[in-house]
């Protein structure tokens, strides 16, 4: 600001208030930019005690397991996805199976199913009466230049071998209304909710309660 009783340039008045504009603009956007990672975060953190390690099948070691039900053990399980040509596993000695015929396999005391089509597999971090997997979904945005980002999908499953449905309330509801405590926490959440303490509680006390 100018000595009293200066003139002020009207250009430089300008320029200052653009500046300032600027200023406060990346300001905001900085804000949204945190606000927006920490929520994007929360939902991954959901199930932050879930842990691969402990959710795995204590029973065996590295193996798959075929829509038959048949299991094969290995040393080393090799999951092969070639940009040309189906995903194949490969076993001790070269023994390979089409990904089509897995519906499960473990390897080094992880444990994955297979959901949706043919070729995806989530990983197991919940194991109990209602099982929860998770599945690291990539999508793109246009208007983000097609940077590619990785969004966490929960599914939950019913028993062992039990359909691997999209975590959201409906379902949830369906697989406890056998079990009240359970059942009181979700009942009144809307169908699509697929996060929050209460979801997280009534799995917790499903997998808790004495069968």
């Amino acid at each position: 600001m100018g000595a009293e009783g200066e003139k002020v340039d009207p250009v430089c008045q300008a320029g200052g208030k653009i500046i300032l504009n600027l200023l406060l603009m990346k300001k905001l956007i900085f804000s949204l930019a945190v606000f927006v990672i920490f929520e994007g975060c929360s939902s991954v953190r959901m199930f932050a005690d879930g842990d691969t390690g402990s959710a795995y099948d204590k029973t065996r070691g590295n193996f798959i397991e075929l829509n038959s039900g048949e299991i094969k053990l290995a040393k080393n399980v090799v999951y092969k996805s070639p940009i040309v040509g189906k995903p194949v596993f490969v076993l001790d000695g070269g023994e390979t199976f089409d990904a089509k015929e897995v519906i499960a396999y473990q390897v080094n005391k992880v444990y994955y199913r297979k959901y949706g089509d043919k070729y995806r597999y989530a990983s197991r971090i919940i194991k109990g009466n209602i099982n929860v997997f998770l599945e690291y979904v990539s999508t793109s945005e246009k208007n983000a230049g097609n940077q590619f980002y990785k969004d966490a999908l929960y599914i939950i499953q019913k028993g062992d071998n039990g359909p691997l449905i999209a975590l959201h309330a409906k379902a949830l509801k369906e697989m406890v209304e056998d079990y009240k405590p359970s059942y009181d926490l979700v009942k009144g959440l809307p169908g699509y909710a697929n996060k929050g303490k209460k979801i997280l509680q009534a799995i917790e006390l499903y997998n808790n309660r004495k069968m």
